[in-house]
């Protein structure tokens, strides 16, 4: 997994801000927007992350220094719930090669 890092200023801040309703995939339709302009399709992007992280299971691993079960875990939770937080904004930006903040 590569991302590389780029300069970040505290002064960059995006054109407009859009409302994103309310749901426990709002991390997703957010990337989503971000993706296409639109957040209808996040189920699309949010299952490429889940399966990103499939794929690299040990790199994900390492990030966190968690166990196997750890692992294990994080992957049933989301998969139940559909909430995304650190490791999928990780995923999606070593995906896309781009920084995320």
């Amino acid at each position: 997994i590569q991302s590389p890092v780029l300069e970040m200023d505290v002064a960059d801040e995006p054109f407009h801000l859009i409302d994103i309703k309310g749901s426990c995939n709002c991390l997703f339709q957010s990337l989503a927007y971000y993706v296409a302009g639109a957040e209808n399709d996040y189920c699309v992007l949010q299952e490429s992350i889940i399966g990103f992280e499939l794929e690299h299971p040990d790199e994900f691993i390492a990030i966190k220094n968690w166990t196997n079960d750890n692992w294990t875990c994080h992957i049933s939770i989301l998969a139940e719930t559909g909430i995304g937080a650190e490791l999928e904004l990780y995923a999606f930006a070593a995906m896309f090669s781009i920084d995320v903040w």
